[in-house]
């Protein structure tokens, strides 16, 4: 009986690890310290065809005190997949938006920080029920085909070498697929 337990216990610890395992495959890879990843999530609003994109960056360095992370959604390139590895091309629609400012992000050691990283400017027609938008020219209608669709990309900020610190982050993060909801 008691060997049953220990298979048990041995079980559920191989699954924990699994586990585990599949947690940091969604973070992309480490470079100067620091990882990313993204995350889409249907719309706040019911009636909203926008989703929600998050980048998530945590410091992951060995380093005592704050990376500075001069970031701005202009340093990304994204791309959209389906499961099949094809192109779903940028939506060329009219668009009416605007990208807020970006200061410096301070980020301590193991510290993480998640933020949104939308617009709203597509001008969309009615009926429409899936958008990611990112700001022109980084829009796309998601099509209600069925398929699965996947937001990837990447985060290049180059080195300032006017700047002071080698707390200033500086590299390429390059952010595996998020998975897009599907509208129901």
């Amino acid at each position: 009986m008691k060997s049953h337990w220990i298979i048990i216990l041995l079980v559920f610890s191989i699954l924990g690890i699994v586990h585990a395992q599949d947690a940091d495959t969604l973070w992309s890879n480490v470079d100067n310290g620091l990882r990313g990843r993204l995350t889409v999530a249907l719309p706040a609003k019911g009636n909203s065809p926008f989703f929600r994109v998050y980048i998530e960056l945590q410091n992951v360095g060995n380093v005592l005190g704050q990376k500075t992370i001069n970031f701005s959604p202009e340093k990304m390139i994204f791309k959209i997949t389906s499961k099949d590895g094809g192109l779903l091309p940028p939506d060329q629609g009219l668009y009416d938006g605007i990208m807020p400012g970006w200061e410096p992000i301070s980020l301590p050691l193991e510290g993480t920080i998640k933020f949104p990283i939308v617009c709203q400017g597509l001008a969309v027609r009615p009926g429409t029920k899936a958008v990611i938008d990112l700001d022109t020219p980084r829009t796309w209608i998601i099509p209600q085909d069925g398929r699965t669709y996947y937001l990837s990309g990447s985060l290049t900020i180059p080195r300032d070498l006017s700047g002071p610190s080698q707390m200033v982050w500086y590299g390429t993060l390059h952010f595996p697929p998020a998975k897009i909801p599907n509208v129901k």
